[in-house]
C-alpha cells in the first residue's frame, strides 16, 4: 500500500544521503525521535537550516530529547531557537496553571455523593487530577532547568557567527527563566547574572 512505498522512498532517500528528505518524512510521520537522530548524525553544514524549519515541532513533541541534541550543536543560532524555546515553556506554564485552577474536588464529592451515598468516585478523581497537575509541573520545571542549562552553555561560548558578542535577546530570556523558576540555586544564579551582566557606570 502507500505506507509501503512511502518506506522504499525513505529507504532510497537513506541510500542517496538525502537527509533533507529522510528528516522530512519522519517529521511527517510523527516519527520525531528518529528525525533528531538523523539531525543529529548528519554533517551540521547540511541540517542547520534543518534545525530551525522545525524547532517548533520538535520542542512541542520531543522537548527534553530537542534541547539535548541542541546542547551538541555549538553552531546552532540559539537566538533562532528562541521562540520555540519560548512558546513552549509558555504553554507548558499555560497548560499547568490551568491544570491546578481546577475546581476542587469538594463540590463534585457531594454532588457524587448526592446521587450515590458514597464519597469514593470524588476522591478519586480528585487523585487523577492532582497527579495530573503534578506531572505537568514537573514536566514544565525539567524542561526549563534543561533550557537554562542550554542558554547557560551558549552565553558562556567566546562569540562566533552564530552568537554575536552580548546578545541582549539571549541574555534577556535568561533572566526570565531565572526568574521565573524557584529555589535558592536559582535565585543565586539570579543575582550572580545581574551582577554579571548589569550595564557599568
Amino acid at each position: 500500500g502507500s505506507h509501503g512505498r512511502k518506506r522504499e522512498m525513505l529507504l532510497y532517500a537513506t541510500l542517496i544521503e538525502d537527509v533533507e528528505r529522510v528528516v522530512s518524512f519522519h517529521m511527517s510521520e510523527g516519527e520525531y525521535g528518529p528525525a533528531l537522530g538523523v539531525l543529529e548524525e548528519a554533517d551540521f553544514e547540511r541540517v542547520e537550516g534543518l534545525f530551525y524549519k522545525y524547532a517548533h515541532q520538535l520542542m512541542e513533541n520531543e522537548p527534553m530529547k530537542t534541547l539535548a541534541v541542541w546542547m551538541n550543536k555549538p553552531g546552532l543560532n540559539p537566538v533562532k531557537l528562541l521562540p520555540a524555546l519560548a512558546k513552549h515553556i509558555a504553554l507548558a506554564s499555560t497548560s499547568s496553571s490551568s491544570a491546578s485552577s481546577l475546581p476542587s474536588s469538594s463540590s463534585t464529592e457531594k454532588l457524587a455523593g448526592a446521587g450515590t451515598g458514597g464519597r469514593k468516585g470524588g476522591k478519586k478523581g480528585s487523585s487523577s487530577s492532582s497527579s495530573s497537575s503534578s506531572s505537568g509541573q514537573q514536566q514544565e520545571n525539567d524542561v526549563r532547568a534543561l533550557a537554562i542549562r542550554y542558554l547557560e552553555y551558549r552565553s558562556s561560548l567566546p562569540p562566533s557567527p552564530s552568537l554575536p558578542p552580548s546578545s541582549p535577546t539571549l541574555y534577556n530570556y535568561l533572566l526570565q527563566l531565572y526568574a521565573a523558576a524557584t529555589g535558592d540555586e536559582n535565585e543565586e544564579k539570579l543575582l550572580l547574572f545581574l551582577r554579571t551582566h548589569a550595564p557599568s557606570g
